[in-house]
């Protein structure tokens, strides 16, 4: 059974770019969330699990199953429901995503994640950010689909959606390194065996989402939320290193580093409370009176000695 709908619009150029300024700024949108929310979901395990290979792969992994689901779904739909029917069930799909929102990660690693941790990973990322993701890649191939059966001058030929929702993924991996965490590093070869080099990076970290839902009573007995306004941590981290190769096999390593904290948050009322105290452990029970006035700093040196067995 296929069920097939055509929207009757007049082919006109005027509704034609009527349809496209809806379109098109649509799909640019969700390509760019869906290509922006990539690193930031990768990087919301590394306190899980830490940073190997193998979280990033499997993370990947992940991303590319829901993006073969999400057009999976959006090919069944077309096959089977024609457009009215296709509009209905996205929209409750699209509002059943909303309980997963905001993304965060609560469940601690357990037995089953030492034993068989990309499972385990595979199963929280789908729990966590499987249906707000999915929803969002199904976005161009739907949107796509309605375009071609609309009778517009667009419709008949709605494949340069595609090179809008390339455009949007692309600049979405460009903003994260480049707006959203910054970072650069050089190394200079001093001789060959040594070499010196620099790196810098600006990090950010969102306070545990229930902290923006905090409640407690205003002095006239009103209801309100005193850590709505909850700005994202920051903080500049420079590294220096220096590296000499005694041998093929043989290296030594020495790092220096420091890291400047601000936009902390911390209680209204100076106290010991700090969210970086909290750190991936954080819980329920952090302070109802939050704000981002607090700094601090880290930094340190590391010494690595390394032996390659050949």
């Amino acid at each position: 059974m296929q069920a097939t709908t055509e929207i009757e619009l007049p082919a006109t150029i005027e509704r034609s770019r009527h349809i496209i300024f809806l379109f098109a700024p649509t799909i640019f949108l969700s390509a760019f969330l869906l290509f922006c929310s990539e690193p930031m979901v990768g990087k919301m395990m590394l306190p899980l699990l830490g940073g190997a290979a193998s979280v990033w792969i499997t993370c990947l992994l992940f991303f590319q199953l829901m993006l073969l689901a999400g057009y999976g779904y959006a090919h069944a739909l077309e096959r089977y429901a024609n457009v009215h029917t296709q509009m209905v069930a996205h929209a409750g799909l699209m509002v059943a995503a909303l309980i997963f929102l905001p993304m965060h990660f609560s469940t601690r690693p357990d037995a089953a994640a030492s034993n068989h941790p990309i499972l385990w990973l595979l199963g929280q990322l789908i729990r966590t950010v499987g249906i707000p993701f999915g929803v969002v890649s199904t976005t161009a191939p739907l949107l796509q689909n309605w375009l071609s059966k609309t009778r517009t001058t667009s419709g008949k030929d709605p494949y340069f959606l595609y090179a809008i929702s390339n455009a949007g993924s692309l600049l979405a991996l460009l903003a994260y390194p480049v707006l959203i965490e910054p970072r650069f590093g050089v190394k200079y070869a001093l001789n060959e065996k040594q070499s010196i080099s620099f790196g810098y990076g600006l990090h950010a970290f969102m306070p545990p989402a229930y902290n923006y839902f905090k409640t407690s009573l205003s002095p006239d007995g009103n209801l309100i939320h005193p850590n709505s306004d909850l700005d994202f941590l920051r903080s500049h981290q420079f590294v220096v290193g220096y590296d000499f190769n005694f041998s093929p096999t043989l290296r030594l390593k020495v790092e220096t580093y420091y890291q400047y904290l601000f936009d902390v948050v911390v209680e209204q009322t100076p106290s010991s409370f700090s969210i970086v105290n909290e750190g991936g452990l954080a819980t329920n029970s952090t302070p109802d009176s939050l704000n981002n006035s607090g700094t601090g700093r880290n930094y340190g040196a590391e010494l690595t000695f390394e032996r390659v067995d050949t």
